[in-house]
């Protein structure tokens, strides 16, 4: 628990920023308010307006006064400017037996605030029994809770799975897959983490050889605890 502790901590510390804002004040009567970049010598002031991707640079001889004020605080999240997000995230999929690994490559679309929807691409290993690979497609959708650079969310995956062959399968079959996780979003200027636990579980089937003249047929579910960590751009 303790530790727990201390990353949430942690992650909300990377979340607060010193931000310095400047109310400028023109010459020709008008006012300029934004985020302060940066202040030359001679007195040239760099600030960035809200909503504006480019800074704007004032120079000294237009200004007639300008008000500074720093404050620190949780930055609003530029993520959802961004159309589309490509993900690559891993995980372990934990269970009884031998831990498990899986590998997923998602491309989604923000069709609102804070809410992202796509598909997924994915290939686990689960590491038990004669069919243990398996690659699936899922559509996809996440939500993050605080419109904020560092934030919870919630995730969830469903779709479908196709159990890939070994030398000692005659025949493999897939099924439904689903996953849903929780986890936090750590947002950079051009990168998003993702930290996640959660729930997986996917369908197979496969029939083996069991002895000289027998088959023998086995249906499983793999149920798996997720523990992963996924890059965003």
């Amino acid at each position: 628990m303790k530790y727990l502790i201390v990353l949430v901590t942690l992650l909300c510390t990377m979340g607060m920023t010193a931000q310095t804002t400047a109310k400028v004040h023109l010459l020709n009567g008008s006012k300029v308010v934004g985020e302060l970049q940066s202040m030359s010598a001679a007195g040239d002031l760099t600030i960035l307006l809200d909503g504006v991707d480019q800074p704007l640079l004032i120079p000294a001889d237009k200004i007639e006064k300008y008000d500074l004020h720093t404050d620190t605080q949780k930055p609003r999240s530029q993520w959802r400017s961004r159309t589309w997000h490509a993900t690559t995230s891993g995980a372990v999929l934990s269970s009884s037996y031998t831990p498990g690994l899986s590998l997923t490559q998602s491309l989604t679309r923000t069709i609102a605030t804070g809410l992202e929807a796509g598909a997924a691409l994915s290939i686990a290993n689960y590491r038990v029994n004669v069919v243990t690979n398996v690659v699936g497609v899922s559509a996809l959708g996440r939500y993050y809770i605080l419109d904020q650079r560092v934030t919870p969310y919630v995730e969830a995956q469903v779709g479908y799975g196709w159990a890939l062959k070994t030398d000692d399968v005659i025949e493999s079959n897939g099924g439904l897959r689903y996953e849903v996780n929780v986890g936090y979003k750590v947002e950079g200027s051009s990168t998003i983490w993702h930290m996640y636990v959660g729930y997986h579980q996917q369908v197979a089937s496969y029939l083996y050889r069991s002895g000289f003249e027998t088959l023998s047929e086995v249906d499983i579910k793999y149920r798996r605890v997720t523990i992963g960590l996924a890059l965003g751009f």
